[in-house]
């Protein structure tokens, strides 16, 4: 996103202000119209305001009430519409979202006050950012992601052991004479294998596993069905073996195509009627992937067909929350 120094920002003694860290998170995130986008310790609501600008459905929250009130009103005043609620962490927050965004309180010091609490991260500079990660999977859609502000001046092995085992890229760095600010994306599917399925663990909590297979024949060049096949799933782990492609991936980009092709109700119908016990699966056509596209393969397609399968132990939830029900054409929140 561009950071836009037009907009109108309110301001309040109590309430951290927008500031460099602010417009460092605002400038190295991308976000794409759709996106489901919470935000925890909006301050101002400056992040928000700039995801719902560009096309999102936002929620923010902040665990002091100027800042709630705050957010409400730049809002209001700058014509966008997010939802901003009162809550510590998740305590108030419900459902699940494709991005949560956090400028966390990274200062390693203890100061006290409502304003305090947006830069006083504690002795180590974590402040809440262990509780943000452990409650995250609980908050995320299929493939979803988190994204925080983090210091040099924070304790390096505690930060280094909150990230142990998770997929961490750094989106975006500002070097100031005194620390070193990072935007981290932080995601928590790593894969293991058991037999053709993956399974992807955080904090012993076993997620949901997709898996994606897709067959190379003869007359077709490998090169371009793999690229049909990272259209949908660009985190695929790709393999070749015996003719056919397959590895683990993610829903995230398939997750944001069907909801702008607005075909949730159609892909909804496809994962219940192949749901068997705690996994469903689908078929969809390699010719139309390869323009980023979505279409369901008829049985036994001539070329072959991109093969989903989908595990989780809460399979009909998960399905609610890919693809929920719609009532003239609008989402229905899952329960």
């Amino acid at each position: 996103m561009r950071y836009d120094p037009g907009l109108t920002i309110l301001t309040d003694p109590d309430v951290y202000p927008p500031s460099e860290d602010s417009i460092l998170l605002i400038e190295s995130l991308e976000v794409s119209p759709g996106e489901r986008v919470l935000e925890i310790g909006c301050g101002s609501g400056v992040v928000s305001i700039h995801c719902a600008k560009s096309g999102c459905s936002v929620e923010c929250g902040d665990i002091n009430p100027k800042a709630v009130e705050l957010a409400r009103r730049n809002a209001e005043l700058n014509g966008s519409e997010i939802k901003a609620v009162l809550t510590d962490v998740y305590s108030d927050i419900e459902g699940r979202f494709d991005t949560i965004i956090f400028n966390l309180p990274y200062l390693p010091v203890d100061d006290e006050g409502d304003l305090a609490r947006a830069w006083s991260g504690g002795p180590d500079g974590m402040g809440p950012l262990p509780r943000l990660l452990e409650g995250a999977p609980s908050h995320l859609s299929p493939g979803g992601r988190v994204v925080v502000v983090v210091s040099s001046l924070m304790d390096k092995a505690a930060l280094d052991d909150a990230l142990s085992g998770l997929k961490v890229t750094t989106l975006g760095a500002s070097h100031m004479f005194f620390e070193t600010l990072s935007v981290l994306e932080i995601r928590f599917r790593h894969p293991i294998r058991d037999g053709n399925l993956y399974y992807t663990y955080h904090g012993g909590l076993r997620m949901a596993i997709v898996t994606v297979t897709c067959p190379v024949n003869p007359s077709e060049d490998e090169g371009k069905v793999r690229k049909a096949v990272l259209s949908l799933f660009p985190d695929a782990e790709l393999q070749l073996d015996d003719g056919v492609l397959s590895g683990p991936a993610t829903l995230e980009r398939f997750h944001r195509v069907i909801r702008k092709e607005r075909i949730l109700d159609a892909t909804r119908s496809v994962l219940l009627k192949n749901m068997k016990g705690d996994r469903t699966s689908m078929s969809l056509n390699k010719q139309v992937a390869t323009k980023g596209k979505v279409s369901f393969a008829d049985r036994n397609p001539v070329l072959g067909a991109i093969e989903v399968t989908i595990q989780d132990d809460d399979i009909q939830t998960l399905i609610d929350r890919l693809a929920p029900v719609t009532v003239d054409g609008e989402e229905v929140a899952p329960a």
